[in-house]
């Protein structure tokens, strides 16, 4: 194999390393996906951790804040998943001045648990609620983080929150350009090789 040949193979496969592990290392946890446009929101990632111990069910909750809130039952949506744990029940409370959001999972194990987030093809749609509630915190961009609440015993992490705008992150561009400069130059490359054959 020739040599520049050795060298782009190199290349490449280093590159989509890179890219396996830094996308690897963004799934860490949970992420809640909030689209403003579409007034939907989805799970990506996921997240090991114990639940809470209530008898018979294994419970996970994460919550903005306290107050009273009203409860809605998602668990039809198919945002989440459990093993060995399956999520039994999965239920969004929203205080009645909408600043505050309360997720509350039930399992049906007491036992540690890795939670997935279904992605894109299974999504809620809060649109409906916005009716309910003088404010929206879905929407707010100081909303980045959801942590578990702080009097119960689960370890899972905070859910990151990531707002989705239909325009394109930098980062985005730039791993875009960086695709293309690298197919610019394997191509580049091929013709000159052919070019002296």
């Amino acid at each position: 194999m020739p040599t520049r040949f050795r060298f782009l193979t190199r290349s490449a496969l280093a590159s989509l390393a890179l890219f396996a592990a830094l996308s690897t290392a963004a799934h860490a946890q949970l992420v809640l996906n909030v689209d403003s446009d579409s007034k939907t929101f989805w799970f990506t990632g996921s997240d090991t951790g114990t639940p809470f111990d209530n008898g018979s069910v294994g419970i996970a909750r994460w919550v903005t804040g306290s107050g009273g809130q009203d409860s809605h039952d998602i668990s039809s949506a198919n945002l989440l998943s459990g093993s060995p744990g399956d999520v039994a029940k999965f239920e969004l409370y929203i205080s009645s001045s909408g600043d505050k959001i309360f997720f509350r999972i039930e399992f049906d194990s007491t036992a540690e648990t890795l939670i997935t987030g279904a992605g894109p093809t299974s999504v809620y749609n809060y649109g409906s609620l916005l009716s309910e509630y003088k404010g929206n915190l879905f929407e707010a961009s100081s909303l980045t983080s959801i942590p578990t609440w702080d009097g119960g015993a689960e370890t899972f992490n905070a859910i990151s929150v990531n707002h989705v705008s239909a325009v394109p992150e930098p980062g985005t561009y730039a791993l875009l350009a960086g695709l293309a400069t690298l197919g610019f130059v394997a191509i580049r490359r091929r013709c000159r090789i052919v070019g002296r054959a």
